[in-house]
């Protein structure tokens, strides 16, 4: 694509660059999350059962 304005194509170029590093962090910040609560669920067992320890006095 030839033009008088050399910076026109480069526009895809840099709307691309950005859906993909958009669509990364995405991606990231849900695996984030997934892992988030997976980790509360196993403090929220750990400490049921520190409480039913204490409670049944083991």
């Amino acid at each position: 694509m030839w033009t008088t304005y050399p910076w026109i194509p480069f526009i895809p170029v840099v709307f691309f660059t950005l859906t993909i590093l958009s669509a990364k962090l995405m991606l990231n910040g849900v695996i984030d999350e997934l892992g988030n609560d997976q980790k509360e669920t196993e403090n929220k067992k750990s400490l049921e059962d520190r409480f039913s320890r204490v409670k049944h006095g083991f």
